[in-house]
């Protein structure tokens, strides 16, 4: 199981990289293979010009037991590996957006803060 320090995934960079929620996501969403990922991540601002760095992300996300891979030989062509999540990956995609719901609520807040500070109103304290 993929250990946690703190309730963040540091020794990773999970929290600090956005690619490894998104991949996760979509992933969960829908097991594929890692040229499906690069054109889905597009989506989400992912430039599939490098397309190496989704297979640097799948690498991490398997070897910590958050996703597996299967060979899929059902289609023509060349074998591909298909990734899915595990539990393991479930629990911590369901511990990032939650980081994330929090993040939220703390950029709005200095969003709100600043505009009404900008505007004239009073400074207002965290």
């Amino acid at each position: 199981m993929f250990k946690q320090r703190s309730g963040n995934f540091e020794n990773m960079g999970m929290k600090m990289n956005p690619a490894f929620t998104v991949a996760l996501l979509l992933i969960d969403q829908k097991p594929s293979h890692g040229y499906e990922l690069v054109d889905r991540m597009e989506e989400f601002g992912f430039a599939s010009k490098d397309q190496t760095f989704i297979y640097r992300i799948l690498k991490m996300l398997e070897m910590n037991k958050l996703v597996e891979s299967k060979w899929d030989t059902s289609n023509p062509g060349p074998a591909k590996h298909v990734y899915s999540i595990t539990d393991d990956g479930k629990a911590v995609l369901d511990n990032l957006i939650g980081e994330l719901r929090n993040s939220i609520t703390i950029y709005q807040k200095i969003i709100d803060i600043y505009e009404k500070n900008k505007n004239g109103g009073e400074n207002e304290k965290f």
